[in-house]
């Protein structure tokens, strides 16, 4: 499987953005993601999806990597602002607190956009 690049990322984000709040085509569009970039299509669907609970302010349903999360949020940081950055990183949180593994270099990342809003 190949690693997630910063090209699937962007694509997956941009996919996600089109089509949000239609979950009706996540599956769709991680086709669509899969076929330009190769990218694995669960992975492309998870990423898809965490978009959506990212602006909906739920508990992620994927962890990413510290690069792409601060992508995400500095992505939707930009596109919709300060409330819904604020959403993103509760749903990023919740994410964390419930998964019992210690990601410190993510907790890191969200406490730095916190400080920042």
């Amino acid at each position: 499987m190949p690693k997630i690049t910063y090209d699937m990322t962007k694509l997956c984000y941009e996919s996600a953005k089109a089509i949000y709040p239609d979950n009706c085509k996540i599956t769709f569009m991680a086709k669509s993601v899969h076929e330009s970039t190769g990218m694995a299509e669960g992975s492309a669907k998870d990423y898809i999806r965490d978009f959506f609970l990212m602006r909906d302010g739920k508990k992620l349903g994927r962890c990413m990597k510290e690069s792409d999360a601060k992508f995400y949020f500095e992505s939707i940081y930009a596109d919709f602002g300060t409330d819904a950055l604020s959403k993103a990183l509760d749903s990023f949180d919740a994410y964390l607190e419930s998964d019992g593994r210690n990601h410190q270099v993510l907790k890191n990342l969200i406490q730095d956009f916190k400080e920042k809003i």
